[in-house]
Parts: structure tokens; sequence; C-alpha cells
């Protein structure tokens, strides 16, 4: 099967031809959104690349309380489910590096954003995005010297890790790097008035040259070989209720450099929401790994919402009328309510993205692009409520025109015999479709892995 060096050097080979192809990165560590996917990984051609952040999972657990190895444990558990060959994922850990540790000092940040790269690579992660560009606590000014400084501190534990998993797995192969100074901050930018400024080519120069020299330094000339993306401003981004998109003008600079030098490709952080015909044009100017993470979590909570909506019609009435002697399989799942409840008894993983009045801030809660319920989506009292949710419409038959109020394009699928009318069923579609312009763009559909 071909390595994560052979899919991104043939990925550079038919870039340099001028066709438009590349890879969707999925970058997401919910288990349903991966679920979804997985389930009609065979329908894609080439890797489905899977990556988990710093955030998301890490050597203390992060977010999902999953270290590097279980997140993958429990990725390849869900191919063994769908029969899916492992062959067919791609690993990627996404900002590897000191950003869950910005409020420390370099010393410590690096110590464990070091730990935590060599646990990635030691789990067998192939695609590793090192990501120093966060300042730290101590840091009067990040420059690229100092990025890449750290970066090549980061790389060292990565082939570390590397080599340690190799002594088990000689077969196994190296991993593959994606750098970059510029890097957008994950999730979206709370801070953002306006769509971020695109890199410079004076900047770009400046990274790789930068970058080139600390990798060298450190007696990392066959890392460096293996990087075959940086990361840049594109323009794109997301706030609350804000998309900025793409204008292909102001990165042809950017394109015709990689143009001329063949090596690289660009990765594309923040193109959650984007226009498919933006998209498009991305993939065509060299940005050929499309990162996409908030929105699918952001089309789940989308979908349980319309199902929540179905659920009451059928069901409210039936349960009021019979409040009295009502069991409880009975309960409406009340899913929106304990979400919001378990993001208001904890507000730290939204309360700097969503400010302003009460309403306001109940508003952004359910609604924002920023999709912060994610964070709280895999907590056991909101998993209960969408497993209740569930359970409540898997027992009946929904009315198709209840289907077309709130899932039209469900609803179309139904009629044409295309889909089941389980919620699952219908649930794992509307997260595909999100999906859809993504593989499109990407040309995944018809991509061959094979390398010529």
């Amino acid at each position: 099967m071909p390595t994560a060096s052979d899919i991104f050097q043939k990925i550079i080979s038919v870039q340099n031809k001028g066709e438009a192809k590349g890879l969707v990165s999925i970058c997401s560590s919910n288990f349903q959104v991966l679920e979804a996917v997985i389930s009609q990984a065979e329908n894609i051609k080439g890797p489905l690349l899977i990556e988990s952040t710093s955030n998301q999972v890490n050597q203390y657990g992060g977010y999902m309380n999953l270290t590097p190895h279980e997140f993958k444990e429990k990725v390849y558990y869900l191919a063994r489910k769908h029969n899916l060959s492992q062959d067919k994922i791609l690993l990627g850990g996404d900002h590897l590096g000191v950003q869950p540790w910005a409020d420390e000092d370099e010393a410590e940040a690096l110590e464990k954003g070091c730990q935590m790269v060599f646990d990635y690579a030691r789990a067998g992660y192939s695609k590793i995005h090192l990501d120093a560009s966060i300042p730290l606590r101590d840091d009067e000014a990040l420059d690229p010297e100092t990025v890449f400084a750290r970066t090549a501190s980061l790389c060292r534990a990565a082939e570390e890790g590397f080599s340690a998993r190799r002594e088990a797995e000689p077969e196994a192969r190296p991993p593959v790097y994606v750098i970059g100074s510029e890097v957008p901050f994950p999730g979206g930018d709370f801070q953002a008035e306006t769509g971020p400024e695109v890199t410079s080519l004076q900047d770009l120069e400046r990274t790789i040259s930068v970058a080139e020299k600390y990798f060298a330094d450190n007696s990392l000339e066959q890392a460096w070989q293996r990087v075959v993306a940086i990361v840049v401003q594109t323009g794109v981004e997301f706030d609350k209720y804000d998309i900025y998109e793409y204008d292909s003008s102001k990165f042809q600079a950017l394109t015709e450099r990689l143009e001329e030098d063949g090596r690289f490709v660009f990765e594309g952080h923040s193109s959650d929401y984007q226009r498919p015909v933006d998209l498009n044009r991305m993939v065509n100017d060299r940005i050929a790994v499309l990162k996409v993470g908030p929105a699918l979590t952001f089309a789940l909570r989308e979908v349980l919402f319309s199902l929540e909506m179905i659920e009451q019609e059928l069901l409210s009435d039936r349960i009021s009328r019979d409040e009295a002697s009502r069991d409880e399989q009975s309960n409406l799942s009340n899913f929106s309510k304990v979400l919001d409840r378990e993001m208001q008894q904890d507000s730290g993983d939204w309360e700097k993205y969503y400010r302003g009045s009460v309403s306001e801030q109940r508003l952004a809660r359910k609604y924002s692009y920023f999709d912060r319920c994610r964070y709280y989506i895999s907590k056991d009292s909101v998993q209960q409520a969408v497993e209740r949710l569930i359970s409540n419409l898997g027992e009946i038959e929904i009315p198709l025109p209840l289907v077309n109020q709130y899932l039209p394009g469900q609803y179309q699928k139904l009629r044409e015999g295309e889909l089941s009318p389980h919620p699952k069923e219908l649930i794992k579609d509307y997260i595909l479709e999100t999906l859809v312009p993504y593989f499109q763009a990407t040309d995944q559909f018809i991509f061959d892995t094979e390398v010529d």
C-alpha cells in the first residue's frame, strides 16, 4: 500500500502538472462524525485522512480523554465495524506542539509538546503538523527564528517517536511533516474583526529558508526531505457569525512560488464553511489539503436539533397526555436543553468566544460557526440525550412531510429510495452532505493513490 510519503509525492507530482487534486483532512475527534465518514469510505477513492488536534488528543487525554494510541485504536475499531481496511486510513496529528500549554513558559510547554509529538509518532500517525507558532507566556515577541528553533525540537521528538515505533514494527515507514509560522488559530479566530491578511511572498520565502536552516542545524536533513506541505494564512477564516471567503487573486504570488519550486503544497486551515466554488479555487491554487473540522460537528448539531424538532412534533402530545404514568422510556430527549445546561455549568470552552448579553450568549452557544458545543457533545449526559433521541425516533415511522420540513435533503433521498429513514442513517447522511464539496474539490472521488 502507498505510504504517506508516496501519497503526498503523487499529489505534488500531479499539482506540478497543473492538475487540481488533493486530500480532505477530517479534522474531528467526534466519533459520530468519524463513523459517518468511515461508513462511506469505500465510495471515496484515495486515502481517508483523519486528524486529531493537540487539544482533542494528547498524552493527558485532551478534551476527548484519549491518548494518541487510544484514539487510533477507536478509529481502527470503527474501520473493522464497517469492514474497512486499516490501510485505507491515513492518521494525522494537527497543531502538534505547544498550543495546549500556551499559558506556560517555553521550557515547560516545549517539554510537554515534544512528549506529545513523540507519542503521536510512536502510535503510528504518519502525517504530523508541527506547530510552534503560538506565543508562550514568556514570549515578548515571536519571530520565525524562535518558531523554527522550537519546530526543530518537535521534529526531533517525532523522529525519536518513530524510531521507537520501528523497533516494534520494522516495516513501519517514517512520517511526513507539515510546517508553518503563520498558522490560523485552531477552531476559528475569536478576535477577528476582518478577514486575515494573506501571507506575503516575502514571509513565505523566509519561512522556507529559516525552516530549512534549523532542520539542517539540528541534523534533521532527512526529515526535511519529508516536509511536504506548508501552512500559511490563505485569507479564509470564520468567526461567530461571519465567514471570510477565499480570494484567489490575493493568493497568486504564493501559488506561483510553489509552482516554481515544485517541492511543496499548501495545507489549508480554517476551510470550514467555504463555498464549493472557493474550495475548488483553493485546490487549483495548490492548497491541496483542505482541513474541515468545526463544520462537521456544526452539521451534527444541526441534524440533531432537526431530529429533536421532529421528536417534539410526534411525541410531546402523547407524553403530556400520559404525564402521570409515563415511564423512563417515554421521555423526550431534551437534547438541546441538556447540551446547553452542560455548557452553562462549565463555560471554560466557550466564554471568551461568546460575549454580549445573556440572550446573545444563548444564541451563540447554539448556532455560532465557532461550534464550541463540540467540546460538550461527548459528555455522558449529552450522549445519553442523543441516544434517547435516536431510540425515540427509531421506534416510530416519521411522516415524510415532517422529514421534508426539517431535513429536505434527506427527504429527497428517501423519496428516491436511496436512504433509510432510521435516525442514525439520517444523521450520517447529513454529515456526509457537508463533506461532498470538499471531496469534489480535491477530486478524491476519482483520485488513484497508486504510484506511477
